[in-house]
């Protein structure tokens, strides 16, 4: 590369190499001037430099030093580079996320930027990743993590990018999601954690989940449990909703799941 940066395999480092994409993301977000835009991981700063045409604030976080030392020359004052791992960083206050996920750590990245208040967000990730956060349920893709995700935000599938897209060539393919905060949801974290202890037997009905993990001084029905003969991956988000409120009708179900 004219640049002289090379993709470190260690730290599954992979470059966006189209400039079609970079700004069909950038067009995608929707983004104002007065807006700050978080981006993970810009790499060699392909998208960024769009950012920074449309954004009054881009804040970037990268983990290679290389790469923080190019992003500064190549943006100057355009753009403020931190230098760090994403999962750790303290975050800044921002309106809009968005980035090139790496595929190790893309669920939990999201994760993290909802928990920090994210309104709006764009991310290229794998799609077989990108399938499980969209899938409805009756699917075998709909998961824990689309329970959890779709209940706080509507999330699109805007388009599918070929592994040719960048350098090195991935193994996998790629979809970019967009993500938008629903109107009125808080966070709740009860809910969370039944997400996980239901589809962690998914395939089993919740009454029996719930028969071998609630707390022996539970005085809960379970013959009264909302959907009980039917297993999570059947469910939609309003329906585990009302599970997880009936389970908070006990004291001990809700000390368990406050304390998980």
């Amino acid at each position: 590369m004219e640049i002289g940066l090379y993709p470190r395999r260690r730290m599954g480092q992979t470059f966006l190499a189209d400039d079609d994409i970079a700004d069909r993301e950038v067009a995608a977000a929707g983004i104002t001037d007065r807006e700050t835009v978080l981006e993970i991981g810009p790499g060699l700063g392909v998208l960024t430099t769009r950012l920074c045409d449309v954004a009054r604030r881009v804040v970037a976080i990268e983990a290679d030093d290389r790469l923080v030392y190019h992003l500064n020359e190549l943006l100057g004052e355009r753009a403020e580079v931190l230098h760090g791992d994403a999962m750790s960083v303290k975050l800044p206050r921002f309106d809009v996320a968005v980035g090139n996920l790496p595929y190790s750590v893309a669920s939990q990245l999201i994760f993290r930027l909802s928990d920090a208040g994210m309104k709006r967000g764009l991310f290229m990730i794998q799609r077989e990743m990108a399938e499980r956060v969209i899938a409805p349920p009756y699917t075998a893709e709909y998961s824990r993590m689309a329970a959890v995700l779709q209940r706080s935000y509507s999330v699109e599938l805007l388009f599918n990018v070929g592994h040719s897209h960048f350098y090195p060539q991935p193994d996998v393919d790629s979809s970019v999601l967009f993500f938008r905060r629903r109107r009125g949801v808080k966070k709740w974290p009860e809910y969370e954690r039944a997400a996980a202890l239901l589809f962690s037997q998914r395939r089993k009905m919740m009454a029996s989940i719930l028969r071998k993990s609630l707390p022996e001084e539970s005085r809960l029905d379970l013959k009264s449990m909302p959907y009980g003969s039917r297993r999570v991956e059947e469910l939609t988000v309003k329906q585990i909703e009302k599970v997880v409120a009936w389970m908070l009708t006990d004291g001990a179900a809700a000390a368990m799941l406050r304390n998980q």
